[in-house]
C-alpha cells in the first residue's frame, strides 16, 4: 500500500497516509505531498499527482488479497469436505491370487488382459511345436509369462481395486483377495508337486 506524506510550512512532514485516506482530504492546489517510492522522497504539487491512480491501485491490491483469501478458504473446505479417497491395506502388497492364477483370478476381478496374453502365448508354442529350431522362442514366451506372473503378484490387488471399488466395499474386496491368495497358494503347490512326480519318472 502507498504510503505519502503532506508537508506544512514551519511543520514537520505528517503521515504516513493512504492515497484513499490523502483523496478524501480533498488538499488544496499547491499542497505539497511526496509518495517515498517515487521521486526520491521530493515533495510534489499535489495537483501533479495522479492520487486517483494510486487509490485505484490500492482497490485492486486489496481485492486481490481477498479473492486469494477467499480461494484458501474454499480450498480449505474443499479439502474437509473431500478427503483423501480410503484406500484397502493389502494395495501395495503381494497378490498370490494374480501370481498364482493369473488367468482365472483376472477373469474373476475384470482384470482381462492376463487372458488375452496367455491365449495368444498358446497359439505361439502350438506354432513353435511344429516347426523345428524355435524351441528357443518357447523359453521367450516362458520367460514373459513369468514376467506377467510377477507382474500380477506386485500390483494385482491394485489392479482389481481399481475393477472392483464401483461395486465392492473395502472390507468384502479385501476379503475376497484373501481367499484367492489362499486358492492360489494351493494351485501353485499342486502345479509344484505334479511337476516333481512328472520328473521323478
Amino acid at each position: 500500500m502507498y504510503k505519502f506524506y503532506i508537508f506544512n510550512e514551519g511543520n514537520p512532514p505528517s503521515g504516513p497516509y493512504s492515497a484513499t485516506e490523502i483523496k478524501e482530504m480533498e488538499l488544496e492546489k499547491g499542497t505539497l505531498v511526496s509518495e517515498l517510492t517515487i521521486n526520491d522522497g521530493e515533495p510534489t504539487p499535489i495537483e501533479k499527482v495522479d492520487i486517483e491512480y494510486f487509490s485505484r491501485e490500492e482497490s485492486d491490491e486489496q481485492g486481490t488479497y481477498t479473492a486469494t483469501v477467499k480461494a484458501s478458504e474454499e480450498s480449505i473446505e474443499k479439502t474437509v469436505e473431500e478427503p483423501d479417497e480410503e484406500k484397502p491395506s493389502i494395495i501395495g502388497k503381494w497378490s498370490w491370487g494374480a501370481f498364482g492364477l493369473p488367468v482365472i483370478w483376472g477373469l474373476f476381478n475384470g482384470v482381462y488382459w492376463p487372458a488375452i496374453v496367455s491365449a495368444v502365448a498358446f497359439v505361439a508354442q502350438k506354432i513353435v511345436a511344429y516347426n523345428e529350431g524355435l524351441e528357443f522362442v518357447n523359453l521367450i514366451i516362458l520367460a514373459i509369462l513369468l514376467i506377467i506372473r510377477i507382474v500380477l503378484g506386485v500390483n494385482g490387488n491394485k489392479m482389481a481395486w481399481r475393477a472392483a471399488k464401483k461395486h465392492q466395499s473395502i472390507s468384502k474386496f479385501e476379503s475376497s483377495q484373501k481367499r484367492w491368495g489362499i486358492i492360489g497358494l494351493a494351485a501353485l503347490a499342486v502345479t509344484v508337486f505334479v511337476t516333481i512326480i512328472v520328473l521323478s519318472f
